[in-house]
């Protein structure tokens, strides 16, 4: 047995072939698109593979990792095996239900601002092994790692120099299965890695008061010219202070950064105002939790609602209930249109086939309503229904929108 196998063709299974090319390693590609790999797989693993290296969608009870399993061939999460290949001191990790992106991608660039070399990687879009490609050992910059769900569940070693986790909230329950089997998965970095500074905010604790994390205090304030001055970007500040604080770096660096740092797309940013209706594209908000957070954004306007997408097993109820006390009107898409408007009723709830369709019905009913509006694409849930991911769903969006005229 000499060669890996390489379970997954997307991003992170091409980021791991490069890493084994790297430490003159062969491998092999398996991918479930292909029928003929399903055919080979088992006289492979049975007479050729060393390991098996998968990509974070395969999930732990998947049939090709369970035969891998029953072989006793070793079979390590892309996450997992890359972090191998890198020194723990150098680790900063992300997790959380909402904003771990953005925070990631802040940390890197307040870092890098400091002076300290530093990347952002992992489920950002940048795989942990391409940057073990691309960085050499004695380059060793700070990694400052976003690590989801899947990647945690799937880790047996972890250490880290600090971890922060954003919020918790129920999610991706149809991967999980449970919210308790989300909630474990994350905690999985604290239990590997017990003498690890663990920033958290208060939601975290809401959940589960067993996790041994610190929660970070409500200040120091962020800049008011940054977009940390607004929720739901505020909490992340403060846990980036926290580690500041802890590392006994200038406060006013972090401060300094905050007001560089440009917010990553798709998260709820402003697209234009036409008249007196503001457009505002929260495309990641792929969960309750997050729509909510982006609802909160406007407490004096009148909000007329795009919702909807990709059934994630999210219990929609609660939600809901806070729909009818924030929105004047719902403009529902996707998977869950029919069961939002079930719950919401059709008195403040439409139906709409596109997401172009629901945006130009939106944009009417608000530029049609006296006061000043807002038009808020804040869905709650995923996009695979009728996109590609968020960043497609987002787009036609913003293009809609950008054809709208008064």
């Amino acid at each position: 047995m000499s060669c890996s196998a390489i379970f997954g063709k997307g991003i992170s299974g091409q980021a791991l072939a490069a890493l084994l090319e790297k430490k003159g390693q062969s491998y092999r590609f398996f991918d479930e698109k292909e029928p003929k790999d399903t055919v080979d797989l088992v006289n492979f693993l049975t007479n050729e593979a060393k390991q098996v290296l998968y990509s974070p969608g395969f999930r732990p009870n998947h049939p090709w990792l369970l035969k891998a399993q029953a072989l006793n061939i070793p079979c390590y999460g892309e996450l997992d095996f890359s972090l191998k290949h890198h020194p723990e001191a150098l680790l900063w990790a992300v997790t959380g239900t909402n904003g771990k992106s953005t925070l990631t991608a802040f940390l890197a660039h307040a870092l890098n601002h400091l002076g300290q070399k530093a990347q952002a990687v992992g489920n950002i879009g940048y795989p942990m092994a391409q940057f073990c490609v691309d960085f050499t050992e004695n380059q060793n910059p700070i990694a400052v790692c976003e690590i989801s769900s899947a990647q945690a569940a799937s880790l047996q070693q972890f250490n880290a120099k600090h971890i922060f986790w954003t919020n918790l909230a129920p999610d991706h329950l149809d991967w999980h299965g449970s919210f308790e089997a989300y909630v474990q998965a994350k905690a999985k970095l604290l239990a590997l890695s017990p003498q690890t500074p663990v920033w958290a905010t208060e939601s975290v604790f809401d959940f589960s008061q067993n996790i041994k994390a610190q929660l970070v205090a409500s200040w120091p304030i962020p800049p008011a010219n940054s977009v940390f001055s607004q929720a739901p970007y505020t909490r992340l500040y403060h846990l980036a202070a926290a580690a500041w604080q802890h590392e006994g770096f200038p406060i006013e660096a972090l401060a300094a950064a905050a007001q560089s740092f440009t917010p990553l797309p798709h998260r709820l940013s402003w697209v234009r105002t036409l008249q007196n209706v503001s457009f505002w594209n929260d495309s990641k908000g792929t969960n309750t939790h997050a729509a909510q957070a982006a609802l909160q954004a406007f407490p004096q306007k009148a909000l007329f609602w795009i919702g909807g997408g990709a059934d994630k097993n999210e219990p929609l109820e609660p939600f809901c209930q806070i729909l009818k006390s924030t929105i004047t009107h719902a403009f529902l898409i996707g998977q869950t249109a029919q069961a939002f408007q079930k719950l919401l009723g059709p008195e403040c709830s439409s139906t709409y086939s596109a997401l172009t369709q629901a945006t130009q019905a939106a944009a009417q009913a608000a530029l049609a309503h006296a006061a000043p509006a807002v038009v808020l694409l804040s869905p709650a849930c995923a996009s695979k229904d009728q996109f590609n991911d968020y960043a497609h769903r987002g787009q036609v969006f913003i293009e809609e929108v950008e054809r709208l005229r008064g």
